[in-house]
């Protein structure tokens, strides 16, 4: 293996709970109620394809003002993202790809300004070699061509190349661009099915990189 990929949201940082919370907690305000399936559907998609305004509209049965809509979640979405620490593995992780001498890529559907802003808080982000974010390919996941990017960027194949995932769309973007992908669910995600992918970790402290990337290695034809 030459390269491990990372996704961002809910896999380096649980912001996926807090998006769940958010948008609960807006629900409510309006009258309305969003239940888990509903909001699972788009899990691990770009924003700009999730549509829970048009739910809680529907909800409601009346046109809402979808911009003051989106400002009430977002100040409870981000004050709760600022709460959150990294996930736990994650420095391990990093420190380990750059002692094995591994290309590091991170493949996201959230928009750069927010994924890599929080990279840059946490001092983690020049340890990317090659970073992709919405509307960087031609299209999100659950579509492989973010990773298929971060793998022409990083001029590995994408049979020497491992993905680290949280979320079924992102899993299946991963496997469907030939990636040998993990999955490693965060708490909200953690029931649903990822079938398919190559190996299922409850948290990324389960297992050393370095024995990760054995398996990997004995795995590949």
């Amino acid at each position: 293996m030459q390269a491990i990929i990372f996704d961002f949201d809910g896999l380096i940082l649980d912001t996926e709970s807090c998006d769940l919370q958010a948008w609960q907690e807006t629900f409510a305000a309006y009258g309305g109620r969003l239940d888990f399936e509903t909001w699972a559907q788009w899990l691990g998609v770009a924003a700009a394809d999730c549509d829970f305004h048009g739910v809680l509209e529907q909800q409601t049965g009346q046109p809402l003002d979808r911009a003051t809509v989106r400002a009430a979640f977002r100040q409870r979405y981000y004050a709760l993202v600022q709460e959150k620490p990294l996930t736990e593995g994650v420095l391990d992780y990093l420190h380990d790809a750059e002692r094995l001498g591994l290309r590091v890529g991170l493949a996201s559907s959230a928009t750069r300004d927010w994924a890599e802003g929080h990279l840059r808080r946490f001092e983690i982000y020049e340890r990317f070699h090659a970073t992709r974010c919405a509307g960087e390919a031609p299209a999100a996941k659950p579509a492989p061509d973010l990773y298929e990017a971060v793998l022409a960027d990083l001029n590995v194949s994408p049979a020497h190349a491992l993905a680290l995932e949280d979320s079924p769309h992102g899993a299946h973007a991963a496997k469907t661009a030939g990636l040998f992908t993990v999955a490693v669910p965060n708490p909200v995600a953690a029931g649903l099915d990822f079938d398919g992918v190559d190996m299922r970790l409850n948290r990324l402290t389960d297992m050393p990189l370095e024995t990760l990337l054995d398996t990997a290695r004995k795995a590949r034809p």
